[in-house]
């Protein structure tokens, strides 16, 4: 029986995606980088005979509520050049349900910069493995200078190759407000960092306002010396400019070989004091000295933290 005309008793279902859910979205094109063929049709939805490239997917759905569904395969979907999303609420989904290392992926094939930039807003991206990293000129990986947009259970792993670790890498670079992070991997320990180069780093937009939410992520490094951190706030505008960032139950690992070198700080401002770093309890740091030098911008609960107050926050350092 065909998927996206299956029904029970007197209930029919349009269509099913990944896991058993139901398809939302007014458009879905299927795409799948081992057995996809761009000769595939556009026009109707059909999982059996999906596109190759992410190019031809994107070029086939509109805007407001269509999808493009990121098939597991043996293949990644490849990406030749900067790839530029600028659909506004849409999504891009993949059928992959692991947290880390799924069969939904996305990566590159040569050198370029960025890797791929979020300009649209409204936009939700899941379930995907996104590999950014070739050689020594692959320095920002993802880009988002688009609003309100969402990832959900993407597992982001920057960066691939020890050429990245160079003045001006940046694996996540967000220039926008209302980027809310949940339940994603960001970062991978199997290339050493080695400089001052921020895992994450986020601007203020030209409103002079930026919010950021992590709830449930896992930021994740390898240190080869203490300079990197997890987070830099780079709010360079003049009050009142203002950017929050606020991490709910989030984990900061930050491994090294034989775990013999702690990051000196987690987080970094290049900012201005219109800056705020907002920590829950429930979040955990490993690997690192301290979380910040300039402890006024970081809050846990309600009270700014002085050094001492972020004693308890770093109690799982071994």
């Amino acid at each position: 029986m065909d998927r996206e005309q299956m029904s029970i008793n007197e209930l029919t279902v349009g269509n099913i995606i990944g896991g058993g859910i139901l398809n939302p979205f007014k458009k879905t094109i299927y795409l799948n980088g081992a057995v996809g063929s761009d000769g595939n049709p556009t026009d109707v939805s059909n999982a059996s005979e999906p596109v190759k490239t992410l190019t031809n997917a994107y070029n086939s759905i509109g805007t407001y509520n269509d999808a493009i569904v990121l098939q597991q395969s043996s293949s990644s979907v490849i990406l030749g050049s900067t790839f530029n999303w600028a659909k506004n609420n849409c999504a891009l989904i993949g059928t992959g349900f692991a947290q880390m290392g799924m069969r939904s992926r996305i990566s590159m094939s040569t050198t370029f910069t960025p890797f791929l930039t979020v300009s649209g807003y409204g936009n939700l991206f899941q379930n995907l493995y996104l590999t950014h990293g070739t050689a020594a000129t692959d320095l920002v990986g993802l880009n988002i200078t688009g609003n309100y947009n969402t990832f959900q259970n993407v597992n982001f792993a920057t960066p691939m190759t020890t050429l990245q670790s160079t003045a001006g890498y940046i694996g996540v670079d967000i220039t926008a407000t209302g980027t809310y992070f949940k339940d994603c991997v960001i970062g991978a320990n199997t290339v050493t960092l080695t400089g001052a180069y921020p895992l994450i780093q986020i601007n203020t937009p030209s409103n002079d306002f930026s919010y950021t939410i992590f709830e449930n992520c896992t930021l994740l490094m390898c240190a080869g010396s203490t300079a990197p951190v997890f987070l830099n706030v780079a709010n360079t505008n003049s009050p009142p400019g203002q950017t929050f960032v606020e991490f709910r139950n989030c984990r900061f690992v930050a491994t090294s070989v034989n775990m013999a070198t702690k990051l000196a700080d987690a987080f970094s401002f290049t900012g201005g004091d219109t800056c705020c770093v907002m920590v829950d309890a429930n979040c955990q740091f490993f690997g690192v000295t301290a979380i910040t030098s300039s402890t006024a911008y970081v809050l846990q609960a309600a009270a700014p933290q002085t050094a001492t107050g972020t004693a308890t926050l770093l109690a799982v350092n071994p």
